[in-house]
């Protein structure tokens, strides 16, 4: 009798740790089934890590200063992670703390107190 309730508990276990599912069917075709599992990433966000030309505004605070670039950024894990200039410098999470940007567009202030806007444009770089 001992046997079957470990058993049963060892069942109970497998059962309860199985992935829950949604089928979706396509109307175009019976025979094709999308099956997606709940605890996976389901994110339809198309901002994947690489290299960007995104679109920066740039603001200095205290002079008042301001221009609008266009520069390759690197994206890591939805995060904006650096900036390269063209002089071969760069900022990074040595001058800013990296900042999601998974919706296209982010804003943080650096260091220095400078404030930047960027929107990401096409995968691949500037140049």
């Amino acid at each position: 009798m001992k046997n079957i309730y470990y058993l049963l508990i060892i069942m109970f276990c497998l059962f309860s740790c199985k992935k829950s599912s949604t089928i979706h069917y396509d109307s175009t075709s019976q025979n094709s089934i999308e099956e997606i599992y709940d605890d996976e990433d389901t994110d339809d966000s198309e901002i994947t890590d690489g290299i960007y030309c995104a679109e920066i505004e740039y603001y200095n605070p205290n002079t008042g200063s301001s221009n609008t670039y266009n520069l390759d950024v690197e994206v890591e894990y939805g995060d904006l992670v650096k900036i390269y200039w063209p002089n071969r410098g760069w900022l990074d999470s040595s001058h800013f703390t990296p900042t999601d940007i998974t919706s296209g567009s982010c804003f943080f202030v650096n260091d220095k107190g400078y404030e930047y806007n960027v929107t990401l444009e096409e995968k691949g770089g500037c140049y």
